[in-house]
């Protein structure tokens, strides 16, 4: 029954339904009316196009056994605190589906601290984090932003986080090569005794 109603009602081709029920064993075994239902139409509810969803779900099939209250609606209001317009937002979670599963304490929190203590370092002045446009910056790896954001702590301004997180490291370090000397495991670790998270598991062994 899940399988159908995920083939008719939600409209996973046939051939991918398959593939989500390995890659989420345990939906078979979850209620339509109470699980699969509710979730499918909370995300519809929230914006997700219907031509979008059966795509999103595909591809994080885990968001099916979200919690609504525990996991999903915490989620989506802490990156509505950020500021990001709703537009942006049902459009980046459609696309980005994985943002719905990162831990708001050890993975949302202390990434966002992170990088308001940089822009507040670069200008005290400025109250609105530049995360607001690209809430990708939550998906990169903690080392990444790390090793990255730190290299811009003596800058005058901070690029655009897409511009610094999506490029490869051979492009990052050729288009920043004059900010590399601020980015050392030395600097790493200063700067996040600053910011309050030398302790925080999140980032204890990225200057490690």
């Amino acid at each position: 029954i899940n399988a159908e109603y995920m083939g008719v009602e939600v409209g996973v081709e046939a051939t991918r339904v398959g593939r989500l029920i390995t890659e989420l064993p345990h939906i078979l075994t979850l209620s339509v009316e109470h699980n699969l239902e509710s979730t499918v139409q909370f995300l519809l509810q929230l914006g997700i196009p219907p031509t979008r969803l059966a795509k999103m779900l595909t591809s994080e099939p885990a968001t099916l056994s979200c919690s609504i209250t525990t996991n999903l609606m915490p989620t989506i209001e802490f990156y509505r605190q950020t500021g990001v317009s709703e537009q942006l937002l049902i459009h980046t979670l459609s696309t980005t589906p994985r943002l719905l599963h990162l831990s708001i304490e050890n993975n949302l929190k202390p990434k966002l601290k992170l990088l308001q203590h940089i822009e507040h370092t670069i200008d005290p002045h400025n109250k609105a984090s530049g995360v607001h446009s690209y809430l990708r910056y939550f998906t990169w790896s903690p080392e990444r932003i790390l090793h990255r954001l730190c290299c811009f702590t003596a800058a005058t301004r901070l690029p655009s986080l897409r511009s610094i997180l999506h490029p490869t490291d051979a492009e990052f370090t050729h288009c920043y090569t004059a900010y590399l000397c601020h980015g050392t495991p030395a600097h790493q670790h200063t700067l996040l005794v600053a910011a309050g998270l030398a302790d925080h598991p999140t980032f204890s062994k990225s200057a490690a």
